[in-house]
């Protein structure tokens, strides 16, 4: 949804910390630390990393 520009940033670390706050199971503790690592090969590859 973020890489398809349906939601932006704000609003995904916002459902993030709201799950967090719902105690859901998250493989991180923030959005932008999932998203950086989920995707980090492909970014570090290419020498850029998205930056929040």
């Amino acid at each position: 949804m973020f890489d398809k520009n349906i939601i932006n940033k704000d609003e995904a670390n916002s459902m993030w910390n709201k799950m967090i706050k719902y105690r859901r199971a998250l493989p991180e503790s923030s959005f932008e630390i999932y998203y950086n690592n989920l995707y980090k090969k492909d970014y570090d590859d290419f020498g850029k990393r998205i930056e929040f």
